[in-house]
């Protein structure tokens, strides 16, 4: 049990850090919270690209700056899907979310998640929140970039810097760390706001936080233990 616990606990630190940049948002107007959540994705897509490239950093550094290939955000969310980092799913999501960022930088008005554009981009994001009865644009959107997020997190965690090209594609990490991200991402599309405000309490305890887990995945028929995890 000791791996499987190991396993778990990574999966709540990915999950604590999602929790508490979400907890954030909710002092933001709508227009802060597309501009704060792009910009935060736009960085840590940078994040698992640099820990996904060789390990110089004076060269992949100028990748991302001035008028580098990867110096856009559209370019980061393209480039992490064709190296098998990203799922369809969140490369389209991805791309929506970027788009709504767009929508309330280059306007002079305004806007408002309600706006008919906005909101039907938001309407789009519900593939990622499959079981979550939720249509509000605003919620929608959040939710969506929690989820991504949560993705690029675990990611970003099983990663690490090589001195040397890389002689196997990128995505072929052990099967164990696969079968965790998988399983945070069913928790990210099933976790209610209910749910996330008990585990963004400050003071709760582990066992708790493991209680609300495993209790949001057995609902969607995930249960998590040593054989699954090995």
């Amino acid at each position: 049990m000791e791996y499987a616990d190991k396993q778990m606990n990574s999966i709540l630190e990915q999950l604590d850090q999602v929790i508490l940049f979400r907890d954030t948002l909710s002092v933001e107007t709508d227009r802060g919270v597309a501009l704060v959540c792009a910009a935060y994705l736009d960085e840590e897509l940078r994040a698992l690209l640099e820990k996904t490239f060789v390990n110089v950093p004076n060269t992949v550094g100028k990748l991302f700056e001035g008028t580098g290939p990867l110096a856009t955000f559209s370019s980061r969310i393209d480039l992490t899907f064709a190296v098998g980092l990203l799922s369809g799913e969140s490369h389209r999501a991805l791309h929506l979310i970027r788009k709504v960022r767009n929508e309330f930088a280059h306007e002079h008005r305004q806007e408002s998640f309600l706006d008919q554009d906005i909101s039907a981009r938001c309407q789009e994001l519900i593939a990622l929140n499959p079981f979550v009865d939720e249509k509000n644009p605003r919620k929608l959107y959040i939710r969506a970039v929690l989820v991504v997020l949560a993705q690029i997190h675990i990611k970003t965690h099983v990663t690490q810097h090589s001195d040397a090209p890389p002689h196997q594609p990128i995505d072929s990490m052990r099967d164990s760390f696969t079968k965790m991200r998988n399983t945070l991402d069913t928790l990210m599309s099933n976790l209610t706001e209910d749910q996330m405000s008990r585990l963004s309490i400050p003071g709760t305890n582990i066992a708790e936080k493991k209680r609300l887990v495993l209790e949001t995945l057995a609902r969607a028929g995930v249960s998590i233990t040593e054989n699954d995890l090995s």
